[in-house]
């Protein structure tokens, strides 16, 4: 790996852009990311004094990388057939990726993860030599591979994934976890035909209609379709290893000049796009999961407080969408709205679970509503339960307590104990 990071480094170096920045522009209106009629509309062009002439270079920086990352893909070492779980960090972060792991495994998920972290001081003993490979997951220590080259947080999850052992593999970020096995995604569609899966954000994409300029292909239509979030992805190396490549690229220059073209100023500008965009600039196969994401939260006070969001199951999308596509009607729910596939994916990323840190009865989530009662952080989530069959949030919580309570009296657990008879042993 060190050396195809060689390679790879030479050609980010020798065709990076030099041309003018492209960043501070935006924010889309507010009918641009979420539109009140639907039908066709054009992307907006809020980048609309960049220069004919800085463009020329910028495409020519662009093609040069494309035909470099053309040569080099084939390149890309990985374990044939192999098959497994993508994470980034350690330090700070450790506690919210075993939080994912634990869950993962006790939601029947047993494919081996790798966790890459920044450097050796980042490296803890206990939990990358034993808590870890317990769990059937080993610490890979990104520095040895990069070497002294210096790397942005932003740059830690394509980096993680173009790194990674694995030929198909799943790529979470540390606050987000599978209520289910999703071993069977991997072998079945959309993902056997495409190699790559991506889930949606809230808002329509605003990607600069000059990027399609840069590719020499006409502008996508975006009509009924979502910007995408990247907390879940699924890629397969042996189709994409060319995008991929690309989608380093478009990270490794994302801050001053991609995040921007991408999003032009839109809500959680960043790295986001680069995945789904790198595949469209070199017109690869990719899946967009058309079943609307949910919010998960709670009404506390007369407050609605969102603590995250519920991915669906791509295979279940997919049929429904061939078939609604092939003119079949969707059945709707009592609110009217289609009934599209059920939740595969938690991505809890406004309130990030620790399983290092205990939360107290001083912590905002366990405090009491004006009737002295404590409540769930996602309301009793009908549609979750019945559709994934269990209590998911009760399963987090039991979770939680086992992993750092078990014959523990500490203060904090004493109290999280009482939180969870409170809410969930007194349910009816």
């Amino acid at each position: 790996m060190k050396s195809f990071w060689k390679q790879t480094r030479a050609a980010l170096r020798d065709h990076g852009p030099t041309c003018k920045e492209i960043k501070g522009y935006g924010p889309p209106s507010e009918d641009d990311i979420e539109p009140k009629i639907p039908g066709d509309r054009l992307l907006p062009n809020l980048i609309d004094d960049y220069e004919d002439s800085e463009f020329a270079k910028l495409k020519a920086a662009h093609t040069g990388f494309l035909k470099a990352a053309r040569s080099i893909a084939p390149k890309l070492p990985y374990v044939a057939k192999s098959r497994g779980v993508v994470m980034s960090g350690g330090g700070k972060y450790f506690g919210h990726s075993l939080t994912s792991i634990t869950l993962m495994r006790k939601a029947g998920c047993d494919l081996p993860v790798e966790l890459f972290i920044n450097d050796h001081d980042d490296y803890d003993t206990k939990m990358c030599d034993e808590i870890l490979p317990s769990l059937n997951a080993e610490c890979v220590v990104m520095t040895d591979i990069l070497g002294t080259d210096k790397v942005e947080k932003y740059q830690y999850k394509v980096l993680s994934i173009l790194f990674s052992s694995f030929q198909e593999l799943l790529f979470l970020d540390a606050d987000a976890w599978p209520v289910r096995d999703i071993s069977p995604v991997f072998d079945n569609e959309p993902f056997l035909s495409t190699g790559l899966i991506v889930w949606p954000d809230f808002w329509h994409p605003t990607v600069w209609p000059g990027f399609y300029d840069l590719i020499d292909q006409p502008v996508t239509n975006f009509t009924g379709r979502r910007s995408s979030e990247s907390g879940m992805i699924l890629y397969n190396k042996a189709i994409h290893a060319d995008s991929l490549l690309l989608a380093t690229y478009y990270n490794w220059y994302g801050p001053n000049y991609f995040y921007n073209m991408f999003s032009q100023g839109a809500p959680g500008e960043g790295d986001k796009e680069t995945f789904r965009q790198a595949a469209i600039a070199l017109s690869k196969p990719y899946w967009d999961v058309r079943s609307p994401n949910k919010v998960m939260g709670r009404w506390f006070n007369g407050t609605f407080e969102s603590y995250g969001i519920k991915q669906m199951d791509p295979i279940a999308d997919y049929k429904l969408a061939e078939f609604k596509r092939g003119g079949g009607v969707l059945e709707k729910n009592s609110k009217g709205e289609e009934i599209w596939a059920p939740p595969l994916f938690v991505h809890h990323n406004l309130w990030k679970m620790d399983l290092l840190k205990i939360p107290t009865m001083d912590d905002p989530m366990l405090r009491k509503d004006p009737k002295g009662r404590q409540m769930r952080l996602w309301d009793v989530d009908h549609d979750l339960i019945e559709r994934t069959g269990f209590d998911v949030e009760d399963f987090m919580w039991k979770t939680i307590i086992d992993n750092n309570c078990y014959e523990s009296f500490r203060k904090e657990c004493a109290a999280l104990r009482t939180y969870y008879r409170n809410v969930f042993e007194k349910e009816p």
